[in-house]
């Protein structure tokens, strides 16, 4: 294909396309410092929490909390919360998991519950666990990818940003189009899927997805899902299209814990509205899910291909702070103590340029040049009698000491997790 077929796959930018984000997992991290939350005695314990809140006991939790808890508002189950915590080595005392039932978050009573839930067991809201965002309307996405993978890399005239890899699930062979791609892993902290989400439901039977299509203007009319679950089992389960039918495609971005507090200022109004969770989206679509016309190697300075519809919403800017894992920093640490030991103890010369170059990354990448500073002066205070040449002592403190005109301070922000 070439860049001007590819264009041909997207919606102009003068029209308007009709795209709703939702909220599709949402997990809380929160705190209990009051201990509200009840202990169970036994299966199917009741505990009235108040008018509108009640817990019943489902069983026992995980290998990080004793309890399993059904959350009912007003008499509907809307939540499970995890609570009282197993070992403290791993999760602290006070510590519960709310996990929001799917079908809470497609109606306009998520955050009416969140607020009284909170309120009534006095919980304190700590992070995000997970928190996934699907698009819905984008129905062309999923043919651009299928074009995108079918390039080969002598007609390649489209590339993605940064160092993701598609995956693909089943290929329809009447159309020669895959059903479903997938961008990211847990490893990375966020993942894109790209479906046919019509084609989900009927399995899922999530009636109440597609009523929020109609009620949005996603889809005109309900698909009958009961018929088309016994008219698709066996072999025709997998087939790209629905025939006959209005077909919805989804895009969902899934983001877990350590990168949704990476986003400066987050705070959960954000995901209260529409311009909101594509505020997210957009910022974390950048160098992952990000498409540019390949016309040179460094893909940083060709032009980007506009595949979502940002522009109709407020997006905000988001500015993503750099993570430092505590257990990172502690080997780093070790290591960089190691390296100055050997330096006195002669293993590493002053004068090797490997040596200067593995002390300044480490301190710059993790911003520990008052950390240096003081450490130095304790570690000649231990090492300077390791080495009975005097002159190369005084040598290894000279470089040691010189070393910090190298060293520079990250303007990005920081978290330790």
């Amino acid at each position: 294909m070439q860049i001007e077929q590819f264009y041909e796959l997207i919606p102009p930018q003068d029209e308007v396309i009709r795209v709703v984000p939702v909220i599709d997992w949402l997990s809380f991290n929160m705190k209990n410092p009051t201990d509200t939350i009840p202990h169970a005695s036994s299966n199917d314990t009741m505990v009235q929490i108040s008018d509108n809140i009640s817990l019943k006991y489902y069983g026992s939790g995980t290998q990080h909390y004793k309890y399993r808890w059904h959350v009912l508002y007003q008499g509907e189950d809307l939540a499970t919360l995890l609570s009282h915590t197993v070992n403290e080595k791993f999760v602290k005392r006070g510590m519960c998991k709310l996990d929001i039932k799917n079908h809470l978050l497609y109606t306009g009573r998520l955050w009416e519950f969140y607020h009284a839930l909170a309120a009534d067991l006095q919980l304190e809201y700590v992070n995000i666990s997970r928190l996934d965002i699907a698009i819905d309307g984008l129905n062309y996405l999923l043919h651009f990818v299928n074009e995108y993978v079918r390039q080969t890399a002598k007609n390649k005239v489209v590339e993605l940003k940064g160092r993701g890899r598609f995956k693909s699930n089943l290929l329809d062979r009447p159309t020669m189009l895959y059903n479903s791609f997938q961008l990211g892993s847990p490893k990375s902290k966020k993942e894109v899927t790209i479906y046919n989400k019509s084609q989900e439901l009927v399995k899922s039977q999530k009636d109440y997805i597609q009523r929020f299509w109609v009620a949005n203007g996603i889809a005109k009319e309900l698909l009958p899902l009961q018929l088309l679950a016994k008219a698709m089992s066996g072999k025709h389960a997998e087939r790209y299209h629905i025939e006959g039918y209005e077909n919805v495609y989804r895009f969902e971005m899934r983001l877990y814990g350590e990168l949704v507090k990476s986003m400066q200022g987050f705070t959960l109004d954000w995901l209260k509205t529409g311009s909101g969770l594509m505020s997210i989206v957009k910022r974390n679509c950048q160098n992952f899910f990000e498409f540019v016309e390949y016309n040179r190697t460094d893909t940083s300075k060709c032009k980007t291909i506009d595949l979502i519809p940002f522009h109709q919403f407020d997006c905000i800017p988001i500015e993503i702070q750099r993570i430092i894992r505590r257990d990172d920093l502690y080997k780093t640490k070790l290591s960089i103590k190691k390296n100055v030991h050997q330096l006195y103890l002669g293993i590493l010369q002053p004068s090797d340029y490997s040596a200067a170059e593995m002390l300044v990354f480490d301190v710059n990448n993790y911003e520990l040049k008052d950390w240096y500073s003081k450490k130095i002066i304790e570690w000649h205070k231990e090492y300077q009698y390791v080495n009975t040449d005097a002159s190369y002592t005084a040598a290894v403190w000279d470089f040691l000491t010189g070393l910090h005109q190298r060293f520079t301070s990250n303007t990005e922000g920081e978290i330790l997790i």
